[in-house]
Order: C-alpha cells, then structure tokens, then sequence
C-alpha cells in the first residue's frame, strides 16, 4: 500500500514538471514563432532630405569645393556664382565646404548636407564623380549637381561650360603673338576636358600662325603652385614666349610676367598676377546656371539634365584684354 502510493505521488509530482516544462517549452517557441514574423525594419529617415518646398520656404543649397573658395581659379568661379546666387535670389540659403577630398570626406559631406535637409547640392570637383553618384541614389529626393561628370541620373545633373571655345579664340591671339612660334601648355589630366581645350586653343593658333607649335607639359595635379611654376619655367626654358594653363593656380601666369612672355589666364581674371603680359582671361560665370536650376526647385519642375554654357549664354568670356591686344585683333576676335 505505502509502495503505490508513494509511486502514485511520485508519478503525479513527474507529469507535473512535465507538463511545466512542456508550457515552458511551448512558451519559448511561441514567442520565436512570432518574432520571425515581424516585417523587416524600414530605411532610416535620414536617406530621405526635403522635398519641394513650400511657399514662404527657403530652398537650401550646399556647395561642396575639393580645394580652397579662393584659389583664383575653378573653385573661385564656383564660389562667385553662389555668391550671386544668394544676391539674386531672397529666398535661398547655402553653405560651402571646402578643402574636402574626393572618396570618403566627399561622401561624408554630401550625405550630412542631405540629411541637414539641403534640397540642392552642388559636387563642384570632376573627382567627385563616384562619390556623388553613390550618395545620390541613397537620397533620391536629394538634387544633386555635379560639375563635369558624364554620369546622369533622375535626381542627378551635370554642369559644365565650353571652355574650348574660349581656348579657340585665345589661339588665334596667341598665334598672332608669338614671336618664337612655340606656346607652352600647362595641363593637370589628359582626360577629355583637358584634351578637348588644347585641341582647341591649337586650332585657332594654327588658323593665325600655321608654324606655331603646342608643347604640353602634364601636372597631375589640379592645384599645386610649387608644381604649376615648375611646369612654367620648363616651358619657357625650351623657347615658349606664350603660356597657357588648364590647372588652378596663377603660377604660370606669375612666371610669364616675371620672365618676359606672354600668358592668357583661365577660370578667373588672373590680370594682378600679369599687369602688362597677361593677353586676357577665359573666365566662366556660373551664377545664372545655378539660380535657374534653384527657382526649378522652387517651382516644383525641376528635371535632371546637362548643363553645357558657352559664349552664346555668356557662361564663356574673354575679359580684360592685355596693351599687346590691338583694336584689329579684338575685332577678329569679336567676329568669330
């Protein structure tokens, strides 16, 4: 008797912690069950910047430099536009960063300029070209511009300007000018910009002085001073009495002047750099462009595009003609 029934307590004390570690077990595959069950999260806020804005609204733009505001030369031309942006327009509101270095820096800024909420971001450098392509596709609400690239997308435009046909004109003036028929060029890249402007300028030199010979000197570097004068000195030493440049700073305008040769400037007027040897400047004007595509914004009808200026929409000038510039050479100029 003793026997069954201590066996009977046992066996009931057994399903009981049975039956307990079945509700537990049943517990913890409930709650898995359910968990596998909830939708993924969705993508941060923060990939998505501002849209279209409203009347009253400030349109926010972020200009985004390689080098420094002030080089005297592309980032220069760059910041003159967003400065007459900000005249022209009462209702835009921008910030610049500058010295920003393509890759990881570039990346950084474009995606905390987007998510501060800045509806337009210019990516003002060619070697931003990945990097602004890969931000953009994350802030698709985002505008994004980016200055001499060739790859577009729905939220993603290109700006640039026909410098070749300001290097054309500037050729038929150097071929007038030179004396030694040699005219050195100082340039950063042999990518297609680049090329396309030495083609040019040799172009129009060769229309006024079909003896006259381009000697190119390569920088690899958009804005180095030290180099840039090197280059100089290099090209004036093997004869050349007329300089050109496609990189930013004014040393090869500085050397011309300080060895007695000629130099035409680029970008911006470099005319302090060369009082009386600098023949004239290409300069690029940017500020149209950019308050156009802000009131786009401001519209609501922005639409991606490519953006090429020239001399026809005075993107391109000739400016500050040097003494050695006769009145029958400004006029040839002029008609061409």
């Amino acid at each position: 008797m003793e026997v069954g029934f201590m066996m009977r307590k046992s066996f009931k004390k057994v399903t009981g912690l049975v039956l307990v570690a079945l509700l537990i077990f049943s517990l913890f595959t409930g709650c898995a069950g359910r968990a596998e069950e909830v939708p993924p999260a969705e993508e941060p806020a923060t990939t998505e910047a501002a849209v279209t804005p409203a009347d009253g609204e400030k349109v926010r733009a972020a200009f985004v430099y390689a080098k420094s505001a002030d080089d005297g030369g592309w980032f220069s031309a760059q910041e003159r536009g967003r400065q007459y942006l900000i005249e022209q327009l009462p209702y835009v509101e921008t910030t610049m960063l500058e010295n920003v270095p393509a890759g990881t820096d570039a990346r950084n800024a474009f995606k905390k300029s987007a998510r501060e909420g800045y509806q337009a971001i210019f990516a003002a450098e060619f070697s931003y070209m990945d990097d602004v392509v890969a931000v953009a596709k994350e802030f698709p609400e985002t505008k994004f511009f980016h200055a001499a690239g060739f790859q577009r997308a729905d939220n993603l435009s290109t700006y640039f300007w026909r410098g070749y046909e300001g290097r054309y004109l500037t050729g038929l003036l150097a071929g007038q000018l030179t004396e030694s028929n040699i005219i050195g060029y100082s340039a950063a890249f042999p990518i297609p910009s680049v090329i396309q402007g030495i083609n040019a300028f040799t172009l129009g030199l060769h229309e006024t002085n079909p003896e006259a010979k381009v000697k190119v000197v390569w920088c690899n570097t958009w804005f180095d001073p030290g180099i840039e004068m090197d280059a100089a000195n290099s090209l004036l030493d093997v004869g050349a009495d007329v300089l050109c440049y496609h990189v930013s700073a004014p040393s090869t305008v500085q050397a011309a002047d300080e060895r007695g040769a000629y130099s035409i400037g680029y970008d911006s007027d470099r005319r302090e750099f060369g009082e009386n040897s600098l023949i004239t400047s290409i300069v690029c004007d940017w500020g149209p462009y950019f308050v156009q595509e802000i009131e786009k914004i401001k519209n609501g009808n922005w639409e991606s595009s490519d953006y090429w200026g020239g001399l026809s929409d005075g993107s391109v000038e000739l400016i500050d003609y040097g003494p050695m510039v006769t009145d029958e050479m400004k006029a040839m100029v002029e008609e061409r």
